[in-house]
């Protein structure tokens, strides 16, 4: 399977043109989201590993993965999301991005992921990452 890779993070619906420091979509911050293509590749990883560290924090509470690198590998074939840089990419970070997506993991990949917590929609447990990962983000300015 050949990966499917976009160079941006960006899902397309970005809240930093209404003043937002950290856009809702794909949680850059805005010198992030104006800067991206001269960013070097370390200030990307950066990025990567700090949204992977918080998706793992947020998600891990409500799904439980089985073969999370068959399911990376999966996501990567089957959708075009950014991936890391550089290393193995983070199984939650690529279901947060599904979700900022509109796609549903659990549809998609129903063999890999379980509910941990009390099932939910899915557009519930998505603006629930989304709240949670943008108050991590506020909690560092």
């Amino acid at each position: 399977m050949t990966p499917r890779t976009k160079s941006s993070p960006c899902v397309g619906f970005c809240s930093t043109t209404y003043g937002d420091q950290w856009c809702r979509g794909c949680f850059r911050n805005l010198d992030e989201v104006l800067y991206w293509r001269q960013k070097s590749s370390e200030q990307r990883q950066d990025y990567y590993n700090r949204l992977s560290k918080q998706s793992y924090n947020i998600l891990s509470v409500y799904w439980e993965l089985s073969a999370p690198a068959e399911l990376v590998e999966k996501i990567l074939a089957q959708n075009e999301i950014y991936a890391a840089p550089q290393g193995p990419s983070c199984p939650y970070f690529s279901l947060l991005q599904l979700l900022q997506h509109g796609v549903n993991p659990l549809q998609n990949y129903p063999s890999h992921i379980t509910w941990k917590t009390q099932e939910m929609p899915l557009g519930d447990l998505s603006r629930l990452v989304s709240r949670f990962v943008y108050i991590a983000h506020e909690s560092e300015l």
